[in-house]
């Protein structure tokens, strides 16, 4: 009987501790990681191409550009094209003269050889995205060219900005691909950053 009653006591002790290991164990945290994008904060468009133009993988392989208009215009890099500059947002850039109005900051980076071998623009858009998108990449693929065709449209969306780059796109000489070495740049530079519009042109 003592034997039983002994055995009994055993049982009990090891129930209940094992009991308090599995309440002290706490469980694995589920909760998932915040994968939430930190919102974008861009000071202006001169600034959100300074640095896509810093981003670039190797800088000896950034093209040799210019930018901006007027008082602003930088012979290395992008420059500032200040609002009010319709004719160079207009004829320049290609936004529709609709769309004009609807650009509040602008800022302008080209191939200082062809500007059809890379033209790169950057808007902060005061109206609605997506209507400027569309008549932005209706201006650029009907347009008519000269001193050579660009190969590709790509515009994206980076916060309240959109911007736009055509040119070569190694469609003609692989090694040649402007229009992709600048979007990776732009993706380093904001990782953010939403492709709305890629397609060829011509």
């Amino acid at each position: 009987m003592k034997k039983i009653i002994a055995m009994l006591l055993v049982l009990t002790m090891a129930l209940s501790l094992a009991a308090c290991a599995k309440k002290d164990a706490k469980p694995a945290d589920t909760t998932p990681a915040d994968t939430t994008p930190a919102a974008v904060e861009i000071a202006n468009a001169l600034e959100l191409l300074e640095n896509t133009y810093n981003s670039y993988a190797n800088p000896e392989n950034r093209p040799f550009t210019m930018g901006g208009s007027g008082d602003t215009m930088s012979f290395e890099g992008p420059g500032a094209v200040a609002a009010t500059d319709t004719d160079t947002i207009m004829y320049q850039l290609l936004v529709p003269a609709d769309q004009a109005a609807n650009v509040a900051d602008c800022a302008s980076m080209l191939h200082a050889m062809n500007a059809n071998s890379l033209t790169v623009g950057a808007f902060k858009v005061t109206g609605d995205m997506s209507a400027f998108i569309t008549a932005l990449k209706d201006a650029v693929l009907g347009n008519q060219w000269m001193c050579g065709f660009p190969e590709k449209l790509v515009i994206a969306t980076v916060g309240d900005y959109a911007v736009m780059c055509f040119g070569k796109a190694g469609v003609e000489d692989p090694s040649f691909n402007l229009v992709a070495d600048f979007v990776t740049a732009l993706t380093t530079a904001y990782p953010t950053a939403t492709v709305a519009v890629e397609e060829a042109i011509g």
